[in-house]
């Protein structure tokens, strides 16, 4: 499973197909969603439309590890690195 693809794109330089994120639109306005499994920077997580949050910083190839601080209410404050 990789997700929501751009059919009609050439594939990226490491071989796998370009992702699309169409599907972020239809996330809630009240809605925060926290992803991993598609590194999408090796330094910080990237916020997509205000309320997709992309953790996956590849720690495993390179990057760093990250994290968000959230409370038990669910409020984001925010994201932490750890180390290099």
């Amino acid at each position: 499973l990789f997700g929501e693809i751009d059919e009609n794109a050439a594939r990226r330089a490491d071989g796998f197909p370009n992702r699309i994120w169409k599907w972020v639109d239809e996330v809630p306005e009240s809605v925060k969603v926290f992803i991993g499994h598609d590194i999408v920077s090796d330094t910080a997580p990237v916020v997509k439309n205000g309320k997709v949050y992309c953790m996956d910083t590849g720690c495993g190839k390179e990057g760093v590890l990250s994290g968000a601080i959230v409370n038990s209410s669910g409020e984001f404050f925010e994201f932490i690195n750890f180390g290099n």
